[in-house]
């Protein structure tokens, strides 16, 4: 992490802010150390040049929310028994075990369960790591997920996975967002979900006059690959990969020009909340800019070869608080303080997608 960044950076949950201590530096940036509120009572961790400043109770990895629901706490295990077989095994893998473990029965019966959860419940991870043989140098994160991180930081991975990205970033949906983000000049950026880094360096490629990015993604791994990345193109001095959780955006109040947000609510629960942060971090006249599948995201054909609808996915995805599609995106930035200027909806390799363009409105503050 750059020490500059903690202009920015804030607690997840109490928004307070941040001192470095105990620092060790390499080449001008921060790899380990501590970030201590301003009251003293929070710590966190810098681990490997990348803060962990996500709620104490959220580990550092991601599964697909429709999962979480799925499985609640046991979410990590299922998913990572599925994989055992292989990514080309893991869809099999996983849709049988839907279909033998739940059935439409058991898959009703989950979203009952999580829509009638407390808000405070909603809001706390409902992964769990399974403790290994071997303990993870960072609690959250497990061991063999720590050891793949380390790899990304190689000069040559991060040749690479640039010449992969620009492989595969000659999407319509990605040219229109970057222009509606260079169109209104930002100095300092927020993305929500960096994940693989396509829309990450597509906005650094097409608008590479931001003063600074500070990219945000609940899973270790993706910031290391946007740390991996980035440092190998000589944008670290520009570019904070951070842990964090978008119910607790462990960023200042009104401090961002744009938030960016390419398939990441999508991959979210909580739709409601990420919005009341996304406002809250907007600095006034701020814009949120993102890119969404039009239909809700519910990844495996298994839902339809149980039978489930587009209108019963809806129902259910909305029962559960997870994005629904365009209008319901809208409504909810309305009331959150965010006018709508812009929602354009097209189709692009098969794939329909919305772009939105809210701005924050005069006055507004957001929640904490």
């Amino acid at each position: 992490m750059n020490s500059e960044s903690l202009t920015y950076l804030a607690s997840p949950e109490r928004k307070s802010p941040l001192h470095l201590v105990r620092q060790r530096t390499s080449k001008g940036r921060v790899v380990s150390g501590r970030l201590l509120s301003e009251d003293g009572q929070e710590v966190f961790r810098v681990v490997a040049g990348i803060p962990l400043l996500q709620p104490p109770d959220h580990p550092a990895e991601w599964t697909h929310p429709i999962y979480e629901v799925l499985f609640g706490r046991g979410a990590f295990q299922v998913v990572q028994r599925a994989m055992k077989s292989g990514r080309d095994a893991f869809i099999q893998n996983l849709s049988g075990h839907i279909k033998t473990a739940l059935g439409r029965t058991g898959i009703y019966k989950a979203f009952e369960q999580y829509a009638r959860k407390p808000p405070a419940q909603r809001y706390q991870s409902l992964l769990a790591i399974p403790k290994a043989k071997d303990p993870s140098p960072v609690p959250g994160i497990s061991p063999s997920q720590f050891a793949r991180a380390a790899q990304r930081i190689r000069p040559q991975w991060g040749k690479q996975h640039l010449s992969y990205l620009r492989s595969h970033m000659e999407a319509t949906y990605l040219r229109k967002f970057v222009k509606e983000v260079s169109k209104h000049k930002p100095r300092i950026l927020l993305e929500l979900g960096c994940g693989a880094c396509t829309a990450t360096q597509a906005v650094v490629d097409g608008y590479p006059s931001f003063q600074r990015l500070l990219t945000i993604d609940i899973d270790f791994m993706c910031a290391k690959v946007a740390e991996g990345l980035f440092n190998y193109q000589g944008y670290l001095h520009r570019v904070d990969p951070i842990v964090g959780s978008f119910w607790f955006l462990p960023v200042r109040s009104s401090s961002v020009d744009v938030v960016l947000s390419v398939g990441s609510l999508g991959e979210s629960r909580e739709i409601d909340r990420v919005m009341e942060e996304v406002a809250r971090v907007l600095s006034s006249g701020g814009r949120f800019i993102g890119v969404e599948r039009t239909r809700p995201n519910w990844v495996l054909p298994v839902f339809a070869e149980l039978g489930f609808s587009q209108i019963e996915k809806r129902t259910l995805a909305s029962q559960a608080r997870l994005y629904t599609g365009p209008q319901h995106l809208c409504n909810t930035a309305v009331s959150k303080g965010l006018k709508p200027v812009l929602t354009r909806t097209e189709s692009s390799a098969g794939q329909e997608t919305t772009l939105f363009v809210f701005k924050k409105t005069a006055g507004r503050q957001g929640s904490s």
